[in-house]
């Protein structure tokens, strides 16, 4: 079935498309890097989450935990907006961090706070109190770190009020563990107040986002901040679909205009294979062995890079020629070498024009479409003919 003139055909095109759609991806990753699409993508989204809080999103990217993430500046780094000097990729927990930072909301403290009051409790109730002084040490010092706000204040003040009756000497352990808890079972509803206050006072509207997560969260500190990342995730999710089909769009341009420089006509193809059958077989058996999952994993085709880490200028040129020097050894009449445009154009007509086409189109539906279906083909060649296919042949025999 894999033998017919027109099967080795159609092979032989998926093999030119798929490595004329690496050949676009490839420019396309050189523009990205040029232009820093993937940091103008993130910028925009993160300014989507805030509720286009233009001040709000400013002081996100200079937080410290963002800062670090931004790559070094480049020649053109001094003339470069803050769309395009910002980090590519944000991890949801560095998000989550840094926002409550800029909240206010002092989570990690909180965090503390909790551990210590709850191993507290447990000491007491054991009628141990040689962990007192550690306690009150430690609430001092919880005290200090909690900011100068209206929640901060109150918590600071109610770790002084728990200092002092840690230190009465003349109050059994058993009501001790009772203050303690009675503390720790305050806590949550006081942060949860605070939470819808101080977005509200930051970045109006976002309090309603804060407000639900924080509802959810029911007063636990980690599934709150699980539930930020949680929200992050999902933006981002949304700012990858916004890439993608920007990404498609260019891509579908540059292999027009990379079809027409580098003269990959569809249709002239499909002629030069169904009149040279030796080129056809070869460029078939190419077809399979590119499919073959083992070369696939080796050469790294037929990967998505649309939304991964991005790729230096100097790496994405390297992969440009590396294919191109490929598509080239196809043996296919492509190029200008031998022909000029003018006299290639008087030849095929309007042809050549579909043919540029159909390889642009054919390059938008991306690397990984091509080479999925060549994996295919070559699953089929190495099961061999079918059980009613050996039976024709028997028969025809």
């Amino acid at each position: 079935m894999l033998d017919s003139p027109l099967v080795e055909i159609g092979l032989g095109l998926a093999f030119v498309f798929a490595l004329f759609s690496l050949l676009v991806s490839a420019a396309n990753e050189i523009i990205v890097a040029l232009f820093k699409s993937r940091a103008v993508s993130l910028w925009d989204g993160i300014g989507m989450l805030l509720n286009g809080d233009d001040k709000l999103r400013e002081a996100f990217f200079a937080h410290p935990l963002i800062q670090s993430l931004t790559p070094p500046k480049s020649w053109g780094g001094s003339i470069t907006s803050d769309r395009r000097s910002g980090p590519s990729y944000i991890e949801a927990r560095t998000f989550a961090v840094a926002l409550l930072h800029l909240l206010k909301e002092p989570h990690q403290v909180l965090d503390a706070i909790e551990a210590e009051l709850t191993r507290a409790i447990t000491e007491l109730r054991a009628g141990n109190t040689s962990g007192l002084g550690r306690v009150c040490t430690a609430l001092g010092e919880f005290g200090k770190q909690m900011p100068d706000s209206p929640f901060g204040n109150d918590v600071r003040q109610q770790l002084q009020q728990l200092q002092q009756q840690l230190t009465d000497k003349n109050k059994p352990a058993a009501e001790m563990a009772q203050s303690v808890s009675d503390a720790l079972q305050v806590l949550p509803e006081r942060w949860r107040t605070a939470l819808t206050e101080s977005p509200a006072a930051l970045v109006p509207g976002l309090e309603g986002t804060i407000k639900a997560i924080a509802d959810d969260a029911a007063g636990n500190i980690e599934k709150f901040r699980l539930g930020i990342e949680h929200w992050f995730d999902e933006g981002m999710d949304i700012v990858s679909g916004w890439y993608k089909r920007w990404t498609q769009a260019i891509q579908l341009g540059l292999g027009l205009v990379l079809a027409i420089a580098l003269n990959v006509d569809t249709v002239n193809i499909v002629q030069v294979l169904n009149a040279n059958d030796e080129l056809r077989r070869e460029l078939a058996a190419r077809a399979v062995y590119a499919g073959s999952e083992s070369v696939q994993q080796r050469h790294g085709d037929g990967q998505d890079t649309s939304g991964i880490a991005p790729v230096s200028v100097p790496d994405a040129e390297s992969q440009f020629q590396d294919i191109k020097t490929r598509l080239e050894q196809t043996g296919l009449p492509l190029g200008w070498e031998n022909t000029k445009f003018g006299d290639y154009l008087d030849k095929h007509g309007l042809f050549a024009a579909l043919g540029w086409i159909l390889t642009a189109l054919a390059a938008s539906l991306g690397a990984p479409f091509w080479f999925d279906l060549l994996k295919k083909a070559a699953n089929l060649r190495a099961a061999g003919p079918n059980p009613d296919e050996k039976k024709a042949t028997r028969n025809a025999a």
